[in-house]
């Protein structure tokens, strides 16, 4: 029994219950999983949640955007095309490829390599540009910005990748452009002048939620941007869901966590050209 004292007496509470209306609650949503990784083979340390994507297809999870962490070792087309082959298996998964300034140099086409992205079931580009060493300044990926602004296809970028005056410009300068700003690996409230300021001027921003666990935070968004840029990201398997989806459960109604948890990214996902 979970017991909680309170003023007047003792109520107590059967965890077991706790725990059907908690499953209950995920059922009852339709949860589009925006930012889940296939972990590398090396990671032999993940022990506390599923490794694998499909394990989440079980935790309550019914789609789910895959990454892939060997688009970080470099060969950045090798490893999408691992991604699209994983993604093909189960109708439940999407991908969320890597793009890099190499797909637009030496006389490739870099619009056509997108158009095969989005035809095999891309619906998120990611950039990581300290890890692959390039800037997203216009001189070097301006070309590549427009493309996939014109396709209208999200951009999802790590802050801790870049600096809030570079997210800045890419949202001025391609309003078309949905861009997804993702907490990793700091927590994103250490930053809430420079994010709560970026969503009030930019509304193609979106924030990704995995790390809207701190006490207030998650609160003060829903009061200053509301609900309808914010979108359910697990990072699986490195962070456990639940922790969030109990703070959506306890301060969205039932219209604000449908939103956050399918709706909006539905949305953008119905955008793309």
């Amino acid at each position: 029994m979970l017991i909680l004292i309170m003023k007047g007496g003792i109520l107590t509470m059967n965890t077991e219950t706790l725990e059907t209306n908690f499953r209950e609650l995920k059922e009852k949503h339709n949860i589009f999983d925006i930012n889940c990784y296939i972990p590398a083979p090396d990671e032999s340390f993940l022990e506390t949640v599923p490794a694998e994507p499909e394990a989440l297809l079980d935790e309550g999870i019914n789609r789910l955007v895959l990454a892939d962490k060997d688009c970080l070792k470099g060969d950045v087309i090798s490893a999408n095309e691992s991604l699209i082959k994983r993604v093909s298996s189960n109708s439940a998964f999407f991908a969320a490829p890597v793009i890099a300034p190499e797909m637009n140099l030496g006389g490739k086409n870099f619009g056509s390599y997108l158009s095969y992205l989005i035809d095999n079931k891309s619906v998120i580009l990611r950039v990581f540009p300290q890890a692959l060493r390039h800037s997203l300044k216009k001189w070097q990926m301006g070309d590549i910005f427009r493309s996939i602004e014109r396709r209208r296809i999200p951009l999802m970028i790590w802050h801790t990748h870049t600096d809030f005056d570079t997210v800045a410009e890419i949202l001025e300068s391609y309003p078309g452009l949905p861009v997804i700003l993702e907490g990793s690996d700091q927590k994103i409230i250490y930053y809430t002048r420079y994010v709560i300021g970026l969503c009030e001027k930019y509304k193609n921003l979106y924030l990704e939620m995995h790390n809207f666990t701190q006490y207030g935070f998650l609160q003060y968004a829903l009061k200053n941007i509301g609900c309808e840029r914010l979108l359910f990201g697990s990072f699986s398997p490195y962070n456990n869901m639940n922790g969030v989806l109990n703070m959506i459960f306890a301060n969205t109604d039932d219209s604000g966590a449908e939103q956050i948890l399918s709706k909006n990214f539905e949305r953008l996902m119905s955008e793309i050209i």
